[in-house]
């Protein structure tokens, strides 16, 4: 992997520009760019495509400091959480014949040995390759390189079919009248203004906590740009819940969705983080290995 190429770009589908623009500014969720800076160079964010082939994409992107360690160690959660957007949008939308970045079905991912330290506010490229896609389910492959040093690896399921009124519109042949329609809409609403310079996990998520774990109320501000709770998100808090020393690997898996107004609660028992709702069902489930 040569060193960061900051000032190329690729030209985005139209669908994943049109992904991005929701998220910028939709009502239903504003974690992505308000939390993560996912935000594109263009609107004066790290988020660029910087290469693209048929099943192989490479995306820049940024650690925001409130999730640095302050050991410098990865936050494997946190990486995954930036993975999370950025392979899907400049990854799964790209690769789809149809556009459609799906969503997630599980979450995975490594530091590997000799990982550089990363630093509060540090640039990351993330790279991510189709390893199968069909017509409802695909696989990815993604790394995470600083400076050019490998720092982590992941893998990302996804499934393609979100909703049918939405996939009718975004994603069958009516997209190209639809599409510049809802275009302009997301363009006429106001950006979330990123604020993840300034704060920290307690702030943004006022965790409650007790002799079993920690309870969060699910508001917007945790949530992607379709309203559920944002995968992200929950990789950030099963990293939060399994202590203070740091992830080698993780595994999270999407059960049910979870969406403002709901109440999380976020437990560990032996290796295992689960993040379930008010009704005790499970909505996420994480399998993690400590950091040496």
């Amino acid at each position: 992997m040569n060193a960061r190429r900051a000032q190329s770009t690729a030209r985005m589908n139209p669908h994943a520009q049109f992904y991005w623009l929701q998220s910028r500014g939709s009502k239903a969720g504003a974690f992505g760019p308000a939390l993560l800076d996912q935000n594109l160079r263009e609107w004066g964010g790290p988020v660029a495509l910087i290469e693209k082939s048929q099943n192989h994409t490479l995306a820049t992107a940024r650690l925001p400091p409130w999730c640095a360690r302050r050991d410098g160690r990865p936050p494997l959660g946190a990486l995954l959480a930036l993975v999370d957007q950025v392979s899907t949008f400049c990854g799964q939308a790209e690769f789809d014949g149809r556009g459609r970045p799906g969503v997630s079905l599980f979450l995975s991912g490594e530091v590997v040995a000799e990982a550089p330290s990363l630093e509060p506010g540090c640039g990351i490229e993330i790279s991510t390759s189709l390893l199968k896609g069909g017509r409802t389910l695909a696989w990815l492959a993604c790394e995470v390189y600083a400076d050019g040093a490998l720092v982590a690896r992941a893998r990302h399921a996804k499934f393609l079919k979100i909703d049918p009124l939405h996939d009718l519109l975004v994603h069958s042949p009516l997209h190209n009248a639809a599409l510049p329609i809802l275009s302009r809409y997301y363009s006429s609403l106001k950006p979330h203004p990123y604020v993840g310079d300034d704060t920290c996990l307690d702030a943004i998520f006022k965790p409650r906590y007790d002799d079993n774990g920690f309870e969060v109320d699910v508001t917007t501000d945790h949530c992607n740009g379709l309203g559920g709770l944002h995968g992200g998100a929950a990789c950030i808090l099963a990293e939060h819940a399994a202590g203070d020393g740091g992830l080698k690997a993780m595994h999270v898996s999407l059960m049910r969705g979870l969406k403002a107004g709901a109440v999380a609660r976020v437990c560990r028992d032996a290796g295992r983080v689960s993040i379930v709702d008010a009704t005790g069902a499970a909505c996420y489930e994480a399998t993690v290995s400590p950091a040496s």
